[in-house]
């Protein structure tokens, strides 16, 4: 973490808010990464298998959706 960065974003207009976003986003994240396999097992009634299975449809739709949208940013708009 680059601390010239946050300094640029919070002298920024409305640069509090996003950094204090990008913290809380990212404290929620980390909790509910731990969190989730606990969850989908017990809640749910996962076994590991399905839990796995989860997790790898879950990242494999992630990069789609992140490989797609670069691909249309870059096809539909000229640059």
């Amino acid at each position: 973490m680059n601390l010239n960065i946050w300094k640029r974003l919070v002298r920024a207009p409305y640069g509090v808010a996003v950094a204090l976003s990008i913290l809380i986003q990212g404290f929620f994240t980390a909790v509910v990464g731990t969190l989730l396999p606990i969850l989908l097992a017990e809640q749910l009634g996962l076994n590991k298998n399905d839990v796995i299975i989860f997790f790898l449809l879950n990242t494999l739709m992630g990069a789609t959706v992140v490989l797609g949208s670069g691909w249309l940013s870059d096809g539909i708009i000229a640059r």
